[in-house]
């Protein structure tokens, strides 16, 4: 009758010091260095080492700004009894920051976590600034000092500022990143301002990291006390600026013998610009830009009435040139006005890619292509040595 107890008493203490044992063994888990930094993610890693006795439920990060509130939770899910390196790239991080984090592991018996690390997103350059002068859309009157000093605010972490203005009525670069140091104000040069012109003015703060820059568009309305008709509105010339429309621009091409002399060999080619628009327009332009340079191809006022009543008048422009790949041809046509070309509304001009002769949209025309001419000679040579040949049987 005394064995009974005693039996009882052995299990109940081999049940208690199981439990005992078996509580104690949370996951072991290690966080690892984060890989991967950018300006707004990193990945994370850790390593699961011992999953405790029982499957792990979920592995994962926990990570925060601050050591001490690690708010945020990310998941990679269940492991079961897989071991070893595990991550999880996070994004939306905010840019030159520092974050703190840790790997966890959850079994039945609670959640373990490895070590706190800690990481710096990169910076993504200066901070944001804005342009105080001139003011958007602003008309300007040179003489008046408004208009040619430029103002800005200063741009957290910027290292130096650089300046660039575009002439928007002509399509022309006036100058090209200005190196200002520090200075947050740059007076514009009147010789690079045009009265009866829209200009865009482009600032750009930069550092190690990159830069942020900001544009402002405005308009120059008088200069030494003339004041032109105004970029943008009506005149009293007629329908002209008002109404007229460029309604399309095609290019055409020819290839022509090659060149001995002057271009060592190279093909060059003849170009067809036909620019048709409605029947308001009196004079148009074409421009041709190779590469970041342009050049005006000239101004016609002379043109074919297409239809009756007129539905379209058609100018043409010709040019003889060279064409390179590397070039980056294209065409522009603009409705020419009092010594102008116009840009101020949608329909007042057009672009195209200009192809070689062949190519693209480039229609190719004329008897001097000398690949045609080649491949037609090669056909009338062989019928013509196959009949005599025949004939001679």
């Amino acid at each position: 009758m005394r064995k009974l107890p005693m039996i009882l008493l052995g299990t109940a203490l081999v049940f208690l010091l199981f439990s005992a044992g078996v509580s104690a063994d949370l996951p072991t888990i290690s966080t690892l260095s984060c890989d991967g930094i950018t300006t707004g993610s990193c990945t994370f890693q850790g390593n699961l080492q011992k999953n405790g006795g029982f499957d792990v439920t979920d592995v994962g990060f926990v990570y925060g700004t601050s050591a001490s509130n690690l708010a945020f939770t990310v998941s990679e899910g269940y492991r079961g009894h897989s071991y070893g390196k595990y991550s999880t790239t996070v994004s939306g991080l905010a840019a030159g920051t520092t974050y703190y984090y840790r790997a966890y592991a959850v079994n039945q018996d609670g959640t373990a976590y490895g070590p706190v690390m800690s990481f710096t997103t990169t910076s993504a350059g200066p901070g944001p600034f804005s342009i105080s002068a001139p003011y958007q859309n602003q008309n300007c009157v040179l003489n008046d000092g408004n208009c040619v000093n430029a103002q800005w605010s200063a741009a957290p972490g910027a290292a130096g500022y650089r300046v660039t203005l575009r002439d928007m009525t002509t399509n022309t670069l006036c100058f090209s990143n200005r190196e200002l140091g520090s200075a947050t104000s740059y007076g514009i040069p009147s010789e690079n301002l045009t009265a009866g012109h829209a200009y865009c003015l482009s600032i750009c703060a930069y550092s190690d990291a990159g830069e942020t820059c900001q544009e402002q568009c405005f308009s120059v309305q008088a200069a030494n006390g003339v004041t032109p008709t105004p970029v943008g509105s009506a005149n009293q010339y007629g329908n002209q600026y008002q109404n007229a429309r460029i309604l399309d621009l095609i290019a055409s091409g020819e290839v022509l013998p090659l060149q001995s002399n002057d271009t060592s060999g190279t093909p060059m080619y003849r170009y067809t610009f036909t620019v048709r628009t409605n029947p308001d327009a009196d004079q148009v332009c074409l421009y041709l830009y190779n590469g970041t340079n342009s050049s005006l191809i000239g101004v016609n006022s002379t043109y074919a009435v297409i239809g009756s009543p007129i539905q379209m008048r058609e100018f043409t422009f010709t040019r003889t040139m060279l064409w390179e790949e590397v070039q980056n041809l294209s065409a522009e046509a603009c409705i020419y006005h009092d010594g102008q070309p116009i840009r101020d509304r949608e329909g007042a001009y057009k672009f195209i890619a200009v192809s070689s002769p062949g190519q693209g949209q480039t229609s190719v025309s004329g008897s001097t292509n000398q690949f045609m001419d080649r491949v037609m000679n090669f056909f009338r040579n062989l019928f013509s040595w196959n009949f005599g040949r025949s004939s001679g049987n």
